[in-house]
């Protein structure tokens, strides 16, 4: 599960918009100030072969700073 939705910086951060990226979701969200997050990691899982369909998770992040319901604040 990605930590993100937790974050405090989960409106402004470029890993987050990353992870909306490579989910091809589109952010209608203007992104004034960048938050770059330090020593991120991420988990790819694979979950059809076939179709090749990927899950991607920031499973870790330094810059983390819990924050619960952050990602329905606007």
């Amino acid at each position: 599960m990605c930590i993100c939705i937790n974050c405090k910086y989960v409106n402004n951060c470029s890993m987050y918009f990353f992870i909306e990226k490579q989910h091809k979701e589109v952010s209608f969200k203007t992104k004034q100030t960048m938050f770059i997050p330090h020593f991120s990691i991420i988990y790819i899982n694979i979950i059809s072969i076939s179709s090749h369909q990927l899950d991607w998770d920031l499973v870790e992040c330094i810059s983390f700073v819990e924050h619960p319901g952050k990602w329905l604040q606007e």
